[in-house]
């Protein structure tokens, strides 16, 4: 309703839908194994182990719609910030009790995001991290969260996270980032969201596989939506990735949900994260993207050019 037909939020439809999210198949299946109404996994970090921990949860009942006012919502994002809110101001994959030496941009990113789709965005922490991103840009424009002296060059994964979380921002808030965005949105364009800005060549083929949810990983459907969100329209730069997702449209106008993301460990795959889809089958949730980008791009159909 809301993003394919532009229905405003107050639309009583649209609230009465919004209502129904919690009690929903698939709300019920990720709040299954909550603990304590505040924690999934472990009590003593929200992001281990990949990927059913409260961060993970969290970021999809975000993605999802789930209302704010959930008591449980509520319970988890402060759990996260108590265990998570480094004293650098950004936001460490350690927890208080496993510290690790400085926040991480993956994490501050994507939580970011998060929290601020769950009203967080005025909480001094949340602030806070979002001064943190701005601080760690490196000069190519991105960000990387492998920290070492001779780190120069960023991540494309790294810089959709950063990206992912400035996105979430409100118009006022996300103006005073203004020039941190755009050399953020420039660094995924010079690399045309999923190849090397120096030979042309696609980084990693996985990257074109469509996930749900995308921002576990990475794939191009996610970026778009993401750089769409902060005003990147009818760039040429975007065609390679529109190109690649229109291929993979299904004759019958629906996109297949490609792969469910999954925790390679070192012993190969371990954790699955919570399928609510079947792979290799049609998706509602990659359908409803694909064609969110087709609109904010002004198309009805597939033809870029």
């Amino acid at each position: 309703m809301t993003q394919l037909l532009h229905r405003r939020l107050n639309d009583p439809e649209v609230q009465s839908a919004r209502a129904q999210i919690p009690k929903s198949r698939w709300a019920k299946l990720v709040f299954s194994g909550m603990q304590d109404a505040s924690f999934w996994e472990s009590p003593i970090t929200c992001y281990n182990p990949k990927y059913s921990a409260t961060v993970w949860r969290l970021q999809l009942l975000a993605q999802l719609g789930m209302p704010a006012e959930d008591r449980r919502i509520k319970n988890a994002c402060e759990r996260f910030l108590e265990q998570h809110v480094h004293r650098d101001g950004g936001f460490s994959c350690g927890s208080r009790k496993h510290r690790t030496r400085y926040s991480e941009e993956c994490i501050t990113g994507r939580m970011v995001a998060t929290l601020c789709s769950f009203g967080y965005q005025n909480d001094s922490r949340v602030r806070d991290a979002i001064e943190w991103l701005a601080n760690h840009q490196l000069d190519d424009g991105g960000w990387n969260c492998r920290h070492s002296p001779t780190t120069s060059h960023s991540s494309i994964y790294s810089t959709q996270m950063a990206l992912w979380g400035y996105s979430a921002l409100d118009p006022n808030l996300r103006g005073e980032y203004r020039n941190v965005i755009k050399r953020g949105t420039e660094f995924m364009l010079r690399h045309r969201l999923f190849k090397s800005h120096h030979t042309g060549k696609i980084i990693r083929k996985d990257w074109l596989e469509l996930k749900f949810p995308g921002n576990v990983g990475y794939d191009i459907l996610h970026a778009l939506l993401v750089l769409l969100r902060l005003g990147v329209r009818r760039d040429e730069r975007l065609s390679d990735a529109h190109d690649v997702l229109c291929q993979k449209r299904r004759k019958d106008g629906r996109w297949n949900l490609d792969v469910v993301p999954r925790h390679w460990g070192s012993g190969g795959p371990s954790d699955c994260y919570l399928q609510l889809e079947r792979e290799g089958r049609p998706s509602r949730w990659i359908t409803l993207n694909a064609l969110t980008v087709l609109s904010q791009l002004g198309l009805q159909s597939c033809n870029y050019r």
